[in-house]
């Protein structure tokens, strides 16, 4: 009797799962199983999506530092930098653009003052921008800051060249350029002490030449 038993309560068992999958299938999947499901999928998607667009960035950073190992004159490398704009091939050539102006400006200055400061002006403005573009990026952004700092001397703007020379030593004290940026502020402090100096002399000192 009790084998019996045991028989019939398994059966029993056995129906009420059969019942109760039948029972699920025709409801179809709960509210549960379709929210996993759909999390699931949205994963996938999400890593194919990723997928594609690393593949294709990869193809357009390789495309473009091609195209930057082509270029030899200023006026490819303005094109390409107006073209890039946004891409760190494009910051890199803006970065040149700003060389070339600075370097040129101070090569024209003995011949053609007006020219010279145009080029400088240029120079200086486009290390500007690029000294708020790259905080994230430390080592450009001394560059950035030395070279705007440079073209704003060579114009005679010293206070400019001041506050980006303490800026660079204030942010980068320990690094080599932050270290000269100290020594260049030493130098004009000591260039202005000895013009006053001069000054003073020369309002004060009389005339050398002519006797009591």
């Amino acid at each position: 009797m009790k084998a019996e038993h045991r028989k019939e309560l398994k059966t029993n068992a056995l129906a009420d799962g059969l019942g109760r999958a039948l029972q699920t299938m025709k409801e179809g999947p709960s509210q549960r199983t379709m929210l996993w499901v759909g999390v699931i999928v949205l994963v996938v998607v999400l890593f194919l999506v990723w997928r594609w667009v690393k593949s294709n960035s990869e193809e357009t950073d390789s495309a473009l530092w091609l195209r930057w190992d082509t270029l030899y004159t200023p006026g490819e490398v303005q094109k390409f930098a107006d073209e890039a704009k946004g891409t760190t091939q494009g910051r890199v050539a803006r970065f040149q653009v700003a060389r070339f102006h600075v370097r040129n400006g101070v090569q024209a200055l003995g011949a053609n003052k007006s020219e010279g400061r145009q080029e400088l002006q240029e120079g200086a403005k486009a290390y500007e921008a690029l000294v708020e573009e790259t905080r994230d990026l430390p080592l450009m952004q001394q560059e950035a800051l030395k070279g705007a700092a440079n073209a704003y001397e060579s114009l005679g703007d010293l206070d400019k060249a001041r506050s980006l020379y303490e800026r660079l030593a204030r942010a980068y004290g320990n690094t080599p350029l932050g270290k000269d940026a100290g020594k260049q502020l030493e130098r004009l402090k000591d260039e202005a002490a000895n013009k006053d100096l001069e000054a003073l002399r020369a309002e004060y000192g009389g005339d050398k030449s002519t006797t009591p």
